[in-house]
């Protein structure tokens, strides 16, 4: 079942790292939404290459008036090579400003429309022992 939209959501992100990835925990309002990061290789060499499930996608990061861009430029579904043409439309970016770190996310399918949307800024919070 879809979720339901909504604004000033609460959201934490965590993550952890180890010598081959980061594992990211984006928390909204209570909701877990997990994906790894890690450097690309092999026909994503050179890239940023985000799973979510079986899906990998290879982000090329471009800073482009003050933002630091995410731009889809392969993927993969099960291991298997996808065509661009059939990727989901993403546009997302980051940016800092005034000692916040802003983000903005908006993912869909030609095929179905808007998938996810989000933005918002955070603030670093020291680590509770």
């Amino acid at each position: 079942m879809p979720e339901p939209a909504g604004n000033d959501i609460p959201v934490t992100v965590d993550f952890r790292c180890d010598e081959a990835h980061e594992v990211w925990r984006r928390s909204f309002a209570g909701r877990d939404f997990f994906s790894t990061q890690e450097e690309g290789r092999g026909g994503f060499d050179r890239l940023l290459c985000e799973r979510f499930g079986p899906a990998m996608f290879g982000l090329a990061l471009v800073v482009k008036t003050g933002r630091l861009q995410f731009r889809l430029r392969r993927w993969s579904l099960f291991g298997f090579a996808v065509p661009i043409a059939l990727a989901p439309k993403c546009e997302a970016y980051e940016y800092e400003d005034q000692g916040r770190f802003h983000f903005f996310v908006d993912i869909g399918l030609n095929w179905i429309g808007l998938v996810v949307s989000y933005q918002g800024w955070l603030e670093l919070r020291a680590p509770t022992l």
